[in-house]
């Protein structure tokens, strides 16, 4: 089962940067070369175990390295939004954002309109033009310092540039709950806006 949220668009733009440690944070679209640099992130995260509280991926990277490189690379040159989050001071990608545009969400999840129970109190307005995030990931030793925050901000100022009407996410809440990534909806000021189950 999950949780479909949506976020609202009343947020103030933030900075790309964000000082933490004497560092800050750039944040950028991906590119070709940084396809190692996100496989690593990806794999820190995205294991065979789940750990609720530590946030997770739902595929394990390491199983199968060439698949998922060549996955994320296709992304990389097919996504219209993916955003790294680079260190200035160590230039190295902490995180990753993948965001699919409602048609490139809808191409690979048809009926994924119908399949949700929307909330009746929702404005299903925010449909007709939204963004889905379908990947966040940080570097599991850099967690909770703002990197996925100024991900975040950056993709909320990029679609309200673009008339983006609606930004959702999906949070897995069983068999294994995400407690990590639910925690981070509620700081961003996620609403609930339905749920889906998968079989």
């Amino acid at each position: 089962m999950k949780y479909l949220k949506s976020i609202e668009q009343n947020r103030t733009e933030r900075t790309d940067q964000l000082a933490f440690s004497g560092d800050s944070i750039n944040v950028s679209k991906a590119q070709p070369n940084d396809l190692q640099e996100i496989y690593q992130i990806a794999c820190s995260v995205g294991q065979n175990k789940k750990v609720a509280t530590k946030g997770f991926l739902m595929d394990d990277y390491s199983s199968d390295p060439k698949f998922y490189q060549a996955k994320l690379l296709s992304d990389i040159f097919e996504l219209k939004y993916f955003y790294v989050a680079r260190s200035k001071t160590q230039d190295k990608i902490m995180g990753f954002l993948m965001l699919n545009t409602r048609e490139e969400w809808l191409s690979n999840n048809t009926g994924w309109i119908e399949e949700v129970y929307w909330n009746p109190r929702f404005d299903m307005s925010k449909t007709d033009n939204f963004v889905f995030v379908d990947k966040t990931a940080i570097y599991a030793p850099y967690t909770g310092r703002g990197i996925g925050s100024v991900l975040f901000s950056n993709m909320i100022a990029d679609s309200k540039k673009r008339g983006v009407n609606g930004i959702f996410a999906e949070t897995i809440v069983g068999p294994e709950p995400n407690l990590a990534s639910l925690a981070f909806k509620v700081k961003q000021k996620y609403i609930v806006a339905g749920m889906r189950y998968e079989v």
